[in-house]
């Protein structure tokens, strides 16, 4: 899978970390693992990051469907402003991309996208201290992630972190 993800429960935040070619359907599969996770909770701000993905193979209305699902996992956080997921895009292709999953996500109530082009930005919209990916990584426990390439996995590499 191009996706995955930690769940940062000592500092109340999902980092994702995109990579390779990214299609809808690995963004259905890894929503699912992180709804069956077991530090799941509704509402978690979400940081996705999309520096390492080479491609993306996804359309309008694919993002649809995925926030479709989204959506109705979110309900209950309807009647508040709903989960805060900030996209960290860097390039033009993965911006223009997370900018359709902003507008998309605009018609549902669940979920709350922002998009950034610079790390510093990104994380400041969370409320986090750090001005990098890796200084953030590095304060979440998870250093040795800003040092694995596009397309590679780690040995034994646990989805959720406390």
């Amino acid at each position: 899978m191009a996706i995955r993800y930690r769940i940062l429960e000592q500092l109340d935040l999902v980092y994702a970390q995109y990579s390779r070619v990214l299609t809808e359907s690995d963004i259905k599969a890894n929503f699912a693992a992180y709804m069956a996770d077991t530090a799941f909770r509704l509402g978690r701000p979400e940081l996705i990051d999309l520096s390492r993905v080479t491609r993306i193979d996804a359309s309008f209305y694919g993002f649809l469907d995925v926030l479709s699902v989204v959506n109705e996992e979110q309900a209950p956080m309807a009647a508040g402003q709903g989960t805060l997921t900030v996209i960290l895009a860097p390039d033009d292709e993965k911006f223009g991309m997370a900018r359709m999953y902003q507008l998309a996500a605009g018609t549902q109530s669940g979920i709350r996208v922002e998009v950034f082009r610079k790390e510093d930005a990104a994380l400041a919209a969370l409320g986090r201290p750090e001005t990098t990916i890796r200084e953030f990584l590095a304060a979440a426990g998870i250093a040795d992630w800003a040092d694995i390439r596009a397309g590679q996995a780690s040995a034994g590499d646990p989805r959720r972190t406390r």
